[in-house]
């Protein structure tokens, strides 16, 4: 039963049902009761967790009824026990791989429900909300994995053991499989042209321009003087002789200067902050604004009392009256304009910042000048496969870093998309004639990743070629519905997964009518069947011995489900 319902209960669909019954509860007018249930050594499962898990299950057509919801509770327990046995075994999972994995899982949520305006509009909650209050459960349900994972991986099923599951099946019990079609496709994206590249290599030129070069507002500031005395003040005085007072903080170590106003709102704006500061000659200094979404900076001349041989930093020189020399304003926000042009959606919507990667995670191109560069310096364009991308480094720890980009990729030219499109029905030709296997020409000439190590064959989510009709993409469904199987279409363009825009040809390989399981047609999901079912046997062995290693407290009024017997 354990592996029945851990397969069975989706995690992102639990996490669905999990935001939607948070926010039932938030606007009902009602309060809502919940209770400890379950505890295993310092985890616990709570009432409402039963409940949401319970509510999910049955909201897809599955059976409900008082041995389910034990089912589910046996599952839950277990997951349990896995994380806590995981603590006692040291298995662990890193907090960037939940925070990889939470992303992805918010990505679906966001689609499902339409944007993320939409989603914090009718939760009154903002994602990142959302993110910090999942993080834990998610960081949970993988480390159960990867102990399962330790339990349950290296269990194979012969031929023989196949053979005896099907054969203690009764035959009127066996299940009725749905209509069945092999399907491959070989991809090709287009290739930019000259003109379409530099197009985009000169947009984002413009884009790392408007970050790093603010307004020159030199001529506003002309004139004006800023006094810098003992004991951390300081006045600034316009050029009409105004005087405004403030506060600032000098770190000696790291040469930073922090300046507090608050007399007067724009001045805050245009002088307040922290500052590197820098010795622009002997008797002037720079002051660049530390904060890396912001590039404004002031240029300062002392007025006198600078020793002309003295060539540290330090309060003895930064004491004294500074003329403001020159002064270029804030340059755009990075996030901002990483929001408007990027063309990577996934992290457009977080400012351009991708998070934490280890070496081989990036493309080539990116990795080599991010690792490259230093902490808040920005890139000139990086060609890659994707497009051109303006980078930013936040930080590098060890062989990780941490950085945002802007993406922009070159469009298309009808001409592109030609070339694309002749070269498929060249293709096409070579396969129809016999020249070559449609298997060995997807694993040499398609684009798509996920399919041409398959030969160019659609899987479905157990590995198997024969996918359900009824689990097919849409438009690959009614395209090879009105096909002949054996059939190879003229090339089609159609959008990825990732977004890219390409050209494809569909090959209908075979087609297998509704029928009831068998050895002969479906012995692969047979294989998969009779393996689920020995690592049932071995994670309900492992139960046996490690419910014995963890402190186990279930409820009096969930006792008839047996869970430790």
């Amino acid at each position: 039963m354990i592996l029945k319902f851990l397969k069975q209960i989706s995690f992102i669909a639990i996490l669905v049902c999990t935001i939607s019954y948070a926010a039932r509860s938030q606007y009902s007018g009602g309060q809502v009761l919940d209770n400890i249930i379950v505890k295993v050594d310092d985890f616990i499962i709570l009432k409402s967790d039963l409940e949401k898990a319970y509510l999910e299950f049955v909201s897809r057509g599955q059976k409900g009824g008082e041995d389910v919801k034990c089912g589910i509770l046996e599952s839950l327990v277990i997951n349990k026990v896995l994380v806590a046995k995981a603590e006692i075994d040291s298995v662990i999972v890193e907090d960037d791989e939940v925070q990889s994995n939470l992303d992805q899982r918010m990505q679906i949520i966001v689609a499902q429900i339409g944007s993320e305006e939409k989603l914090e509009q009718y939760y009154g909650k903002t994602v990142e909300d959302f993110k910090d209050e999942l993080f834990d459960q998610i960081k949970e349900q993988l480390v159960a994995d990867k102990m399962q994972r330790t339990i349950t991986d290296d269990i194979t099923v012969t031929p023989t053991e196949v053979k005896r599951f099907f054969n203690k099946i009764p035959s009127d019990s066996l299940p009725f499989l749905s209509t069945e079609v092999e399907v491959g496709q070989i991809v090709k994206i287009p290739k930019p042209g000259t003109f379409q590249k530099d197009q985009a290599r000169k947009l984002a030129l413009e884009l790392r321009n408007r970050i790093l070069n603010g307004r020159d507002i030199s001529k506003d500031y002309a004139g004006w003087k800023i006094n810098i005395m003992p004991g951390n003040s300081l006045t600034i005085i316009d050029n009409t002789g105004k005087e405004y007072r403030g506060k600032y903080e000098f770190d000696e170590r790291l040469k930073q200067f922090a300046v507090s106003l608050n007399e007067i709102s724009f001045l805050a704006n245009e002088f307040q902050g922290a500052w590197n500061i820098s010795r622009g000659g002997q008797d002037s200094l720079r002051f660049n604004n530390a904060d890396l979404s912001n590039t404004s900076r002031i240029y300062l001349k002392k007025d006198s009392g600078i020793p002309r041989n003295y060539l540290g930093l330090d309060y003895s020189v930064l004491t004294g009256q500074w003329s403001v020399i020159g002064f270029f304003a804030t340059g755009e926000d990075f996030a901002a304009l990483a929001a408007k042009y990027s063309n990577d959606p996934g992290s457009a919507r977080s400012g351009g910042v991708l998070g934490f990667a280890p070496r081989g995670v990036m493309v080539p191109e990116y990795e080599a000048a991010a690792m490259r560069m230093s902490p808040g310096e920005i890139s000139q364009p990086i060609e890659s496969e994707y497009g051109f991308h303006i980078i930013q480094l936040i930080e590098r720890r060890g062989n990780e870093f941490n950085s945002r980009h802007i993406l922009i990729r070159p469009d298309f030219s009808s001409l592109d998309f030609k070339d694309a499109e002749n070269f498929l029905d060249s293709l096409r030709n070579l396969i129809i004639t016999d020249s070559i296997p449609f298997e060995n020409a997807a694993k040499e000439f398609s684009d798509d990743e996920r399919t041409s190590g398959n030969g160019g064959f659609i899987f479905d989510d157990n590995g198997s070629a024969r996918v359900s009709v009824e689990t097919l993409d849409p438009v690959v469904f009614f395209t090879i519905d009105t096909m002949e199987v054996g059939n190879i279409t003229r090339p089609m363009r159609y959008r990825m997964e990732d977004g890219k825009e390409a050209v494809r040809i569909l090959y209908h390989k075979s087609k297998y009518k509704p029928h009831q399981a068998n050895l002969k047609d479906d012995y692969q999901k047979i294989q998969l069947a009779a393996l689920n079912e020995k690592k049932q046997i071995a994670l309900e062995q492992w139960f046996d011995n490690a419910k014995g290693d963890v402190f186990i407290l279930i409820d009096e009024s969930y006792k008839q489900c047996q869970i430790l017997e």
